[in-house]
């Protein structure tokens, strides 16, 4: 992720409270002014496991819903 990357986006998803905050001492202002959506999900699962998949897209398309987003 970059401090561009931030900017850009109209929303970050991150998996716990400390990513935010991680993003927030890297990139600050941009980062507190950025909408950083926290899925409470813990960082314990291997890469691209299946199950945590899923579980992210759900999640992302449920705070997403919430914000009237459409998704294909």
């Amino acid at each position: 992720m970059t401090e561009k990357s931030v900017a850009w986006a109209d929303v970050v998803f991150v998996m716990e409270k400390r990513h935010r905050e991680m993003l927030r001492e890297r990139f600050g202002e941009t980062a507190r002014e950025a909408e950083i959506v926290v899925l409470d999900v813990p960082d314990e699962w291997e890469a691209d496991d299946p199950e945590l998949v899923a579980m992210l897209d759900r999640r992302i398309r449920e705070e997403l819903a919430r914000r009237d987003v459409e998704v294909g």
